[in-house]
């Protein structure tokens, strides 16, 4: 007796390649399709869902099949995100922690949340992860926390016991 094959798909990648597998008739003829669509240019690459503490999974379709719904959300995604940009420049946050060689793994802005509105006066507030993380708590702060944190001050040194 045959054994069903249960169609599946698996990817992996890393910053220079990408490698997927499919199983399954279905699955083969749809891959073929894309790999016709990345020679040909109509091809969208992405991470979907989640975010900076989710896993997303590897998204590739043939762009011009794409709904206008969603590269209209991608449109303004990326135009959040240039605004987003804009505004973190602006804060100057960057090259005054550089400046003080506080150093950080990830300083990655959000637009503030409304919780921490009236604690600073920037439209923008910041995940941290410090380098050294005995000494320092990684989380969301202000530009006026991190302010503090070049001076040794505020909620990002850690209290000692």
């Amino acid at each position: 007796m045959k054994e069903a094959v249960v169609p599946q798909i698996a990817c992996a990648w890393d910053e220079d390649e990408f490698a997927l597998l499919v199983c399954g008739k279905d699955l083969v003829d749809k891959l073929q399709q894309v790999h016709e669509a990345l020679k040909k240019g109509d091809a969208a690459i992405w991470l979907g869902g989640g975010g900076v503490f989710q896993r997303s999974g590897f998204c590739l379709a043939i762009y011009s099949l794409l709904p206008e719904s969603v590269i209209t959300q991608w449109k303004e995604y990326y135009e959040d995100q240039n605004r987003l940009k804009k505004a973190s420049a602006e804060t100057g946050i960057g090259g005054k922690l550089q400046k003080a060689k506080v150093g950080y793994c990830a300083l990655s802005p959000s637009w503030v949340f409304e919780d921490k509105k009236t604690s600073t006066k920037y439209s923008v507030i910041y995940w941290l992860n410090p380098i050294e993380q005995e000494m320092y708590n990684s989380g969301w702060f202000t530009v006026e926390e991190l302010e503090q944190w070049i001076k040794g001050k505020g909620p990002i040194p850690m209290k000692k016991d």
